[in-house]
């Protein structure tokens, strides 16, 4: 689950697609994220800030105690954003 300005904003995860509820402010922004793993291996929570750059989003994951970084690019289509990391 996403939080934008403390209200939740569901995802769904599948082969690197995001799918998002759209906002009046656009998909740009920090979230706070917390999920499970792939195969039930454990919880995870972080952040994530999405950036649109022209045509596309830059979307940087900041995830867990040890604070690992995945940073991708997206572009939108609809109300999916599909990020390539």
């Amino acid at each position: 689950m996403l939080k934008k300005n403390g209200l939740p904003v569901f995802i769904f995860i599948f082969l690197s697609a995001l799918t998002f509820a759209y906002s009046a402010g656009g998909l740009s922004g920090t979230y706070s994220v917390e999920g499970t793993n792939a195969g039930n291996k454990g919880k995870y929570h972080g952040t994530v800030v999405i950036v649109k750059t022209g045509a596309t989003y830059r979307v940087t994951w900041t995830i867990g105690e040890s604070h690992q970084i995945f940073t991708g690019t997206g572009i939108r289509t609809g109300n999916v954003l599909s990020v390539a990391y």
